[in-house]
Formats: C-alpha cells, sequence, structure tokens
C-alpha cells in the first residue's frame, strides 16, 4: 500500500480517521473513509457542513475553511498539511469525496 495515498484526520494532535485516496476526479479525491473510536465526538461538526453544503446554503467557504482551523482540523500526509478542505460522504459513511488546498508541506 502507498503511504503517499493516505491522509490522516486530526483534531490538533489526535488521528480521528484516516482516508485512503482510491481515484482521482479533478478537482476531487475519492477515498476511503477509516473513521477510528475518536471521530464519533467529532461527526456531527462534518455532518452540518454537509447538509448545509448539500442544501445550497454555504454562502463563504472562507467562514467554514476558519471554522476548521480554530477547531484545529487538519488532513496530513506524510509530506504536506491541508487546513482548507472540504469532506463530503456519499451513499456510504466509508466513502467520502475530499477536495482539498495544499498549504504547507511537512
Amino acid at each position: 500500500m502507498n503511504s503517499n495515498n493516505f491522509l490522516k484526520l486530526n483534531h490538533y494532535s489526535t488521528v480521528i480517521a484516516e482516508l485512503n485516496i482510491v481515484s482521482v476526479d479533478q478537482p476531487w479525491l475519492n477515498c476511503e473513509f477509516i473513521p477510528n473510536e475518536n471521530f464519533a465526538k467529532h461527526s456531527k461538526f462534518f455532518n452540518n457542513f454537509q447538509n448545509q453544503y448539500s442544501n445550497g446554503a454555504v454562502q463563504n467557504f472562507d467562514t467554514f475553511f476558519s471554522q476548521l482551523q480554530s477547531e484545529g482540523y487538519s488532513l496530513k500526509s506524510k509530506n504536506y498539511e491541508l487546513v482548507r478542505f472540504i469532506i463530503l460522504w456519499g451513499e456510504s459513511k466509508l466513502s467520502v469525496r475530499l477536495r482539498g488546498q495544499r498549504v504547507k508541506n511537512t
């Protein structure tokens, strides 16, 4: 398994899930979502955003990205970190679409 295809969803320094990139549909990445026991405490934050996004109620993505940062969420790979990203769940809770902006090399 290629470690470059894995991203860790963090809440501050705690890993709450892993995303395995399975395919690319630019600008989206299709991922297998692998939550751990810590994710349950954070799912409401992401579900609220998904509901707003699905209903067309997101007017300003910068506001959401600021919330991600202030709440301490980030996605990290071996080589870089994303602090501006969107995760959307599909039919399965184990399948997500990810769109993000690489902001810092690690």
